[in-house]
């Protein structure tokens, strides 16, 4: 029996020269192999929760930016608005809701631009291009400025309408006539410029003056009304007759005609010569269709301007600020910044008046500033010139 059990456990013992734990490298490997599964899952967790929250935070920025969009909108802030929802729509093309704010953010800024037009020409007493601007204001919500600029247009005719009577009365028929027919674009059926106009017209016509317009002026005069096929080929036929003034013009009007035909795509550099060639083409009078690249000169001068405004640089920023109030006079950004440098030179003003006699090499660089600061027609500006002038002798 012992004999057996021995036997039994010499059989079942193990057997020389191998490990009493036959199992132990296959259970490590498994239990690596769970540590590496578990720590890869955990790191996949934590990755995961970290794209989550910068994700979340990234659309809670697209939400903030949205958010702040539509404020400018309630605010009439057009342009501004444009280009928030524009720099959404380039970081999450489907953000929900955000292309009905597009669509109507570009159509507001232009009709903004058509309305900033038509009060330039207003205040140039151009009526007939003022009525063209506003015909081009189609589908909006800026009811309170558009009905505001129809009533001054109103007021413009009734005055230009009495210039020309006053014209007539000293017997300069052909400028009646030119100031009446302007007039009578801008209201076609009124009966006192229907009237005055034929009386000028017969008048003239009895004393016919010399004419000194320049060859390429039928060619310019269409594109200020807005037909920019139309002078091309005007200003090409007069070439044959005239070669010199109305080849030059062509290149011009052509020039213009590839730079419009791509002008929402323009940076500052390119509008600034569209504006350019404009104002040479129109004979001093960009015209219609200049208002659009206008309004986008004076968006993107603002943009600079705030963002030098932001850095410091004050006086880069009242220039830029100034040079977009010029495209757009009622820009509301540009007239606030105006408004916050033009308070800052007041009080730099003071500043310096304060240390003329005590520090007056200090005073001198304060009033420097402040002349950067300031336009050369505002008063503080000139004050200021006065008194580096007298510091410096």
């Amino acid at each position: 029996m012992a004999d057996a059990v021995a036997s039994d456990a010499t059989r079942v013992g193990p057997k020389p020269g191998r490990s009493a734990l036959p199992g132990q490298g296959a259970i490590l490997a498994l239990v690596g192999l769970a540590v590496a599964l578990a720590w890869s899952k955990r790191h996949a967790n934590e990755t995961s929760f970290r794209e989550g929250l910068v994700g979340r935070r990234g659309s809670q920025s697209l939400e903030s930016a949205f958010q702040l969009g539509k404020k400018l909108v309630r605010q009439g802030h057009w342009n501004q608005a444009w280009e928030t929802f524009e720099r959404i729509r380039r970081e999450a093309p489907g953000f929900p809701g955000l292309q009905p704010y597009i669509d109507r953010a570009t159509r507001e800024t232009r009709n903004q631009a058509f309305l900033a037009g038509a009060r330039t020409a207003l205040e140039k007493s151009e009526l007939g291009l003022a009525t063209e601007a506003i015909a081009q204001v189609t589908d909006t919500l800026l009811v309170g400025q558009l009905q505001a600029v129809k009533d001054l247009l109103r007021r413009r005719v009734a005055e230009r309408i009495a210039e020309a009577q006053a014209a007539f009365r000293d017997r300069d028929y052909p400028r009646a006539l030119e100031i009446v027919e302007d007039a009578l674009k801008a209201s076609p059926d009124n009966p006192e410029g229907l009237s005055l106009a034929h009386r000028a017209g017969r008048a003239a016509k009895a004393r016919p003056m010399p004419s000194s317009a320049s060859p390429g002026e039928g060619a310019a005069g269409r594109f200020r009304a807005g037909d920019l096929k139309g002078a091309i080929a005007a200003a090409a036929k007069c070439a044959a007759r005239h070669p010199e003034p109305c080849r030059r013009l062509h290149g011009q009007l052509v020039q213009f005609a590839e730079l419009h035909g791509r002008m929402e795509r323009l940076e500052l550099g390119d509008l600034e010569r569209l504006l350019d060639l404009a104002t040479r083409a129109g004979g001093g009078r960009p015209g219609s269709l200049a208002f659009a690249a206008m309004a986008r000169a004076a968006a993107l001068y603002y943009k600079q301007a705030a963002e030098a405004r932001t850095a410091g640089q004050w006086a880069r920023a009242v220039d830029l600020a100034t040079r977009a109030q010029r495209l757009a006079p009622d820009h509301p950004g540009a007239l606030a910044i105006i408004r916050e440098l033009k308070a800052r030179a007041k009080e730099l003003f003071v500043f310096a008046y304060s240390l003329k006699d005590t520090a007056p090499d200090e005073a001198v660089a304060r009033f420097k500033e402040v002349i950067a600061l300031t336009r050369t027609d505002d008063e503080t500006h000139r004050k200021a010139v006065r008194w580096v002038g007298k510091l410096s002798r």
